[in-house]
């Protein structure tokens, strides 16, 4: 509520910015949000599967080059020189020693053109014969661990793999090779038993050795971030290669410091190596190895949080705009409502001849209609004031020349000399008070007098008409002296005075009495004149009021109040109750008029 009144509070060209600005912020904001978090969510998506497409273009590249040496594994079976060599019991033979190397000769040459030469990946080959229990070839030639051979070699668990396994191929996870290499290189092996067709016995084994640091040819059209890591681990979880050399061959636990569980095609968001990663792991079927990717999630959805900032600066900057067009917009609308309200405001403060000149639209059409409202007005006010000038005019004019006062008053001023010559005091003061009525009636063409002026009238008055009616009432004044610096309508009292005594005392039981009482009460002069004649009904006070009575002055009470009406309005006016047999209080409000200024109203 107070958020409502404060706007409502606010100008219009505010409330229309802040309208504008609220039509677009929050439709931007539930877009851009939405728009935000869709998109930021498929981008993510997008990354996640790239990435699991990633690691299984590396399985599937794995996988094809492990068929590949399992399908050369096979070559010494279906080979019937290799059969032969592999038959071969040396020990019975004349010249052992030449057909050994013979034969040693011929199965390197084999090893090499059918093995070896179909892939720079394979790092040595051997071939072992059961029969002579020698190896009957190897590449390559220039260094071979006897001393390995002849205690170890078949000893090592997965020669004995190998060998258990019949006829079927067996790929063999990280190992070092330290029969044909000095350096005891880390490599991958598949091998497999020789098995005689037809008799199923086990002529020997085959051992394809693949150096692991040359793996990486396998996957090196693979995209990958900066600080991504790749890993490639077999089937008891040891590292087969990492980029990382000191890795290699080592439990994934120790490099990762926890056991974890690799999924196929699966994504998983951790903590590793006091880092927020992302763990993709894809399996293959063929050797049971994964291909696991780290990567840091900051890299992961670096296009997602490229894409995010995009959107925002887009949706800022379209809000920005948005606000800026809104502000041109709201002035353009304002700026002419503006103008009119300021030329409005001059009107309102009494400037009528304010010249409204607004071009265009609506607004120019109603600041015409204004302009040409406000000509009318000043025309009319115009044709009022002359019209009531001459109507005041003319009444005055009237009542002066009923029967030419300036006579009357001349003559009486005469008849009242003669009565103070010859010492007739009562004819001197009658005359007196009937010339000052005169007088009073004469005296300009005002219709404001000063009200110690409207009181002196009444008194002659009725000293008048104590004298026609001789010593049949009396008057009683109660006029507070603050109010003779205000000033009141012409002939405003004498109306009702004479209805008072005309009317109010015809045909009663006693003595009239007659209360004429003014006094101020707040911004507003009370003239009040209680009679305790015999009273009016309600349908007499209400034909007071139509009446267009002719009496002393011209003025009737129905006079009265059209003129207290026509120059005050409402709350003034004239007030008449009573009661029948008791007599009547007849009360007039009026607004304060300062002496000084008869224009100055003060209400």
């Amino acid at each position: 509520m107070k958020i409502i009144k404060t706007l409502s509070n606010m100008d219009l060209k505010k409330q229309l910015i802040i309208a504008f600005i609220a039509f677009i912020i929050f439709p931007s904001l539930f877009i851009g949000i939405i728009l935000m978090k869709f998109s930021t969510n498929k981008i993510k998506e997008l990354a996640i599967s790239s990435a699991i497409r990633n690691n299984e273009q590396v399985i599937k590249n794995i996988d094809g080059f492990l068929e590949m040496v399992i399908k050369l594994s096979e070559q010494p079976i279906s080979d019937p020189q290799m059969n032969a060599i592999l038959h071969k019991d040396y020990s019975s033979l004349s010249y052992p020693e030449y057909e050994t190397s013979n034969d040693f000769d011929a199965a390197g040459r084999f090893i090499y053109q059918k093995i070896v030469s179909y892939s720079d990946l394979i790092d040595s080959v051997i071939l072992y014969s059961a029969a002579s229990n020698k190896v009957s070839g190897r590449v390559p030639v220039d260094y071979i661990n006897i001393h390995y051979l002849e205690t170890k070699f078949y000893q090592e668990p997965w020669i004995q793999k190998t060998m258990n396994k019949g006829g079927e191929y067996s790929i063999i996870g990280i190992h070092q090779e330290c029969l044909l290499s000095p350096q005891k290189k880390h490599v991958i092996s598949v091998g497999r038993n020789v098995i005689e067709p037809g008799t199923n016995n086990s002529l020997g084994i085959i051992l394809i050795n693949i150096d692991v640091e040359k793996l990486e040819k396998l996957w090196l059209d693979i995209e990958t971030t900066e600080n991504s890591r790749f890993y490639l681990i077999d089937e008891d979880n040891n590292i087969i290669f990492s980029k990382i050399k000191s890795e290699i061959n080592k439990k994934t636990s120790s490099v990762f410091g926890q056991e974890i569980l690799f999924n196929d095609k699966t994504a998983q968001s951790m903590m590793l190596l006091d880092q927020k990663v992302y763990l993709i792991s894809s399996l293959s079927s063929l050797s049971k190895w994964k291909v696991v990717s780290i990567i840091p999630q900051n890299e992961l959805f670096s296009f997602a949080q490229i894409m995010l900032k995009i959107i925002i600066f887009s949706i800022v900057g379209a809000i920005a705009f948005s606000i800026i067009i809104a502000v041109v917009i709201a002035t353009g609308i304002t700026k002419p409502l503006f103008k009119l309200n300021r030329k409005m405001r001059e009107v309102a403060a009494g400037n009528l001849n304010v010249a409204i000149d607004i071009q265009g639209g609506q607004i120019g059409e109603i600041s015409k209609t204004v302009d040409t409202m406000l000509k009318e007005i000043r025309r009319l006010i115009q044709q009022i004031y002359q019209e009531e000038e001459k109507k005041r005019k003319a009444e005055m004019l009237a009542l002066q020349t009923q029967i030419n006062p300036h006579f009357i008053y001349n003559t009486l001023n005469v008849i009242k000399l003669m009565a103070s010559m010859q010492g007739v005091k009562s004819i001197e003061n009658a005359l007196t008070s009937f010339s000052n009525l005169m007088a009073f009636t004469v005296k300009g063409e005002a219709s404001y007098i000063n009200i110690k002026e409207e009181v002196r009238f009444i008194q002659d008055y009725l000293a008048i008409l104590d004298l026609r009616y001789y010593n049949k009432f009396k008057v009683q004044y109660d006029i507070d002296e603050e109010v003779y610096q205000y000033k009141t309508l012409k002939f405003l009292l004498q109306p009702i005075v004479e209805n008072a005594v005309f009317h109010g005392f015809d045909n009663i039981d006693r003595k009239g009495e007659l209360q004429i009482q003014i006094y101020k009460e707040e911004k507003s002069i009370i003239f009040q004149v209680k009679d305790n004649g015999k009273g009016m009904k309600d349908n007499t006070i209400q034909s007071l009021f139509l009446q267009s009575q002719k009496k002393f002055s011209g003025v009737g009470i129905s006079n009265v109040y059209e003129r207290l009406k026509l120059h005050f309005g409402s709350p003034y006016g004239i007030f008449i109750t009573s009661q029948l047999g008791e007599g009547s209080v007849v009360m007039i409000k009026i607004p304060l008029i300062r002496s000084e200024k008869n224009e100055n109203i003060d209400c």
